[in-house]
């Protein structure tokens, strides 16, 4: 229903629109901290930067990687490639 140029919509639809590349949920306070910190936001700011990257970031754990692979898998995003360069 549209009234005045707004839209109503039920609550409970506004509930079940969610950003679809939004950080996994139970990742932890200190890596929620840590992405935080880095100006991630998202599972589409992550694919800006290596997943070795991401591990260096203090407050990133195993459980919380594991977690955001798994979320990024779901989403089809994927971390930056790091080229390996020869010496």
């Amino acid at each position: 229903m549209v009234t005045n140029g707004y839209c109503i919509v039920p609550i409970k639809k506004i509930y079940l629109m969610k950003k679809t590349d939004a950080l996994p949920p139970k990742i932890g306070k200190p890596a929620e901290r840590a992405l935080a910190h880095a100006g991630i936001q998202s599972l589409t700011d992550l694919s800006q930067y290596s997943e070795q990257e991401i591990m260096n970031l203090h407050g990133i754990g195993k459980k919380a990687m594991a977690l955001i692979q798994q979320a990024m898998a779901a989403n089809k995003i994927s971390f930056k490639k790091t080229s390996v360069g020869k010496k």
